[in-house]
């Protein structure tokens, strides 16, 4: 069974929310239900992970960690993988995260 391991809210004010052992992220409209489904397996031809903590990237792309498989994983808005970091001896059972970014200016 699939339960939801973390969600925010968009700009837009969908919610986006990853699906742990489900392995997806999915955004929510309030008013349309459903409109972005991100399936590991279907969508990136990854093994199915469990997709933890989520982060949008100030260029749009989702960063995400799989907690199964030990990695971050960052996406493009039509699904397309950017890179995969996976360094066992560094990053062990990921979930929650947040990226830093100390070179912006506010």
């Amino acid at each position: 069974s699939a339960g939801s391991y973390e969600a925010f809210e968009l700009e837009t004010r969908n919610v986006l929310v990853s699906v742990g052992p489900g392995g997806q992220i999915v955004e929510i409209s309030k008013r349309h239900g459903i409109v972005w489904i991100f399936d590991m397996f279907r969508d990136a031809g990854l093994e199915r992970g469990w997709i933890a903590g989520l982060c949008r990237l100030p260029d749009g792309n989702l960063l995400f960690s799989d907690s199964k498989w030990d990695r971050l994983i960052e996406i493009s808005p039509d699904k397309r993988i950017v890179g995969i970091f996976q360094e066992p001896d560094i990053l062990l059972h990921p979930s929650s995260l947040e990226v830093v970014d100390r070179y912006s200016k506010s």
